[in-house]
């Protein structure tokens, strides 16, 4: 950040996917950093558990994700089929009600969990740009990622409602960032730019 020590990171398909793979063996943390990818606080973390799962009246099917105890009020926010499945395996794996929590962790944790990961990875790639990544910036990837893969109008005020954003100049100004390579890529070919 232009004013401060701090950085504001947004990782590219491949690097989400490095993250998600480097947690396989730990289902929470993995399942947390999933959740940060599809737009949740670390403090929304805590609706991440089967019954919050709505299936959308669509073919083919989709879900959300009530979150009920928000910064913003009650929202629902899309999560993929892969996540879904995996909230219903780790529920199934322990044991528990559809109604308990699956991360139990608070936000402090959560933050470090991200940290330690980041960490690991940093020494693992040699690549000390994963040393910088908080569950912030997982928010702020889907946020970016979400918007340029809507391409439309209205993609702002539907990110912000599944996001729980409520100021438009906060989210425009803090989580949009440019689009990923990969992304750029396929604008460009659809643009006929390449």
């Amino acid at each position: 950040m232009p004013e401060s020590d701090e950085y504001r990171c947004w990782l590219s398909q491949n690097e989400q996917e490095e993250l998600i793979d480097h947690l396989s063996e730990k289902p929470q943390r993995q399942l947390a950093v999933r959740g940060m990818l599809h737009g949740l606080r670390s403090d929304e973390l805590q609706w991440v558990r089967t019954d919050s799962i709505r299936r959308l009246d669509t073919e083919p099917e989709a879900y959300k994700l009530r979150v009920r105890g928000g910064k913003t009020g009650y929202r629902e926010a899309p999560v993929s089929t892969k996540m879904k499945e995996q909230m219903v395996m780790l529920k199934n794996a322990r044991g528990i009600r559809k109604d308990d929590e699956l991360i139990q962790a608070t936000g402090r944790t959560v933050r470090r969990w991200v940290s330690r990961a980041g960490e690991e990875l940093a020494e693992k790639l040699e690549d000390d740009d994963w040393c910088h990544v908080s569950p912030h910036d997982l928010r702020r990837t889907w946020a970016t990622t979400t918007y340029y893969a809507l391409d439309s109008h209205y993609a702002v005020d539907c990110i912000m409602r599944w996001g729980g954003w409520s100021d438009r100049d906060t989210f425009v100004n803090n989580y949009l960032g440019r689009e990923t390579d990969e992304l750029a890529v396929e604008m460009m070919d659809e643009a006929n730019l390449r």
